[in-house]
């Protein structure tokens, strides 16, 4: 049922991509400070 309600758009899941390894520690820093809602996603 929540798949489904993802697919359909009914609700959301927030995320923050970063791009770049090296960006990572920046991403952790930010996430601890508590500057993005959801998962972080480093994309390499």
């Amino acid at each position: 049922r929540f798949g489904d309600w993802l697919r359909s758009g009914e609700i959301s899941f927030p995320h923050a991509r970063i791009a770049g390894i090296d960006r990572a520690p920046q991403a952790l820093q930010e996430m601890i400070e508590g500057r993005h809602f959801g998962a972080v996603v480093v994309e390499l």
